[in-house]
């Protein structure tokens, strides 16, 4: 990218009244989308990185929550492993934008799902109408619906853009 654009604008999505469960939009599909876009602005995480959070490693800690991610392919080696407990610090000021509490918020509201018996997966991202694992492009698209909404230009920059945004 020849220019990025500001990552608070993620941030003030979130204060502002867009950033409210939006009413032509599922709230299930919302609190997700919030969560993986919090998740990776504020770990620089890769959209498929952030799909593989493994939920029975999820844990709320004093200062924020820690996970693992599974089946994760280094680059260079391309060996299959499990990343030792990435951390995301739960931002107390302001639980409109914090990544941890709408983690947290998230696996609240669909423990029934899995719990159900058709759940027999471990993933944290469901499809609202279904205990399926939710596929990373579902995850991208849903993410630059949003990012539109906070007057992005999608054209120009697509889902991955978030990890560059929070670095830059």
């Amino acid at each position: 990218y020849k220019e990025m654009w500001d990552i608070r604008m993620v941030y003030e999505y979130y204060w502002s009244e867009g950033g409210d469960i939006n009413k032509k939009r599922r709230e299930s599909i919302d609190l997700r989308t919030k969560a993986i876009i919090l998740i990776r602005a504020s770990t620089a995480g890769r959209n498929k990185d952030i799909t593989r959070i493994a939920r029975s490693s999820v844990r709320r800690t004093e200062k924020g929550v820690q996970f693992q991610l599974y089946g994760w392919k280094t680059m260079t080696t391309g060996v299959v492993q499990t990343l030792s407990k990435p951390f995301i610090l739960e931002y107390m000021e302001d639980e409109r934008i914090c990544a941890a509490r709408t983690l947290l918020k998230y696996l609240e509201r669909n423990a029934k799902h899995y719990e159900s018996q058709k759940c027999k997966h471990n993933d944290v991202w469901i499809y609202y109408n279904k205990p399926e694992a939710v596929k990373h492009t579902t995850l991208a698209k849903d993410t630059r619906d949003v990012m539109k909404e906070m007057g992005i230009d999608t054209i120009v920059y697509g889902a991955a853009s978030i990890r560059h945004a929070a670095i830059s």
